[in-house]
């Protein structure tokens, strides 16, 4: 009676522990309340941030070095060179204003629209709003579930992938609220990590990898700071007139993979 008992007892709580997981695991947050605790992470002030861009094509590699000045998402500049041996053959400039790039060639200033693989702007949005019309705008479904990025159970907007079709897709952790990896939908993928504290409640992530394609870069943030890092003055389209120039001495698969990275995601 007392070893039935004691089954008895031991298949209940068993059940009860399934149960409990399954339960931990299907439940998922609602999406407006990810959303906000997502956005508010990114802080409410502009940053400088210096990275470098290192890419690999078989044996061959590149680096590059960058310097970011960002207020949220609506207001990005970027200044890009190459490293030894590649110092003169790259020089990218990039102003971003809401859905507007501002880059200087030879003599002619042109503008024209963000591309949808511009996936920083991602990274630093302030507003709930902000971030479901860039949901809506890339095509992403509002649908979420769990899923995994980065090692860890996140949430998942978009619609899951079937088979080789790769839908668009963002994945926020479920614990921390950082955004851990993008897919956007040219099949770019972002996975992000490393992130650390800036200030208060903004955090970046020091380590991402780019992949699309084929190709693979990997930025790594060497330096960060908040303190008098822009002035809205230097966002102005009027005000910019760095240049941008990409030229190799001759054709690589190493150089074409980074004039495609600058022309798309820059």
């Amino acid at each position: 009676m007392k070893s039935a008992l004691r089954l008895t007892l031991v298949t209940t709580i068993l059940s009860f522990s399934l149960l409990s997981a399954s339960t931990a695991w299907t439940f998922v947050l609602p999406l407006d309340f990810v959303v906000k605790k997502t956005v508010a992470k990114t802080g409410r002030t502009s940053i400088s941030i210096d990275q470098e861009v290192t890419f690999k094509v078989g044996k061959d590699s590149l680096k590059t070095q960058e310097n970011w000045l960002i207020e949220g998402d609506r207001n990005l500049k970027v200044s890009a060179n190459g490293l030894e041996p590649y110092k003169e053959n790259i020089k990218v400039n990039s102003l971003f204003n809401s859905k507007q790039k501002t880059h200087v060639v030879g003599k002619n200033k042109t503008q024209t629209p963000v591309g949808n693989d511009f996936y920083q702007r991602l990274l630093f949005i302030r507003s709930s709003d902000s971030f479901m019309q860039y949901v809506r705008e890339l095509g992403i479904s509002e649908k979420t579930r769990l899923s995994k990025a980065d090692g860890r159970v996140c949430i998942a907007i978009g619609e899951p992938s079937q088979g080789e079709d790769k839908s668009p897709q963002i994945w926020i952790d479920q614990d921390d609220f950082l955004i851990r990896k993008i897919r956007m939908p040219s099949g770019t993928e972002i996975s992000l990590s490393d992130y650390v504290n800036v200030k208060d409640d903004f955090w970046i992530a020091k380590t991402q990898v780019i992949k699309w394609a084929g190709a693979t870069a990997t930025v790594k943030v060497k330096s960060f700071s908040v303190k008098n890092a822009a002035t809205i003055q230097q966002f102005y389209p009027q005000n910019f007139e760095l240049p941008t120039e990409l030229a190799f001495n001759e054709s690589s698969s190493i150089a074409q993979v980074v004039e495609d990275f600058y022309k798309r995601f820059r």
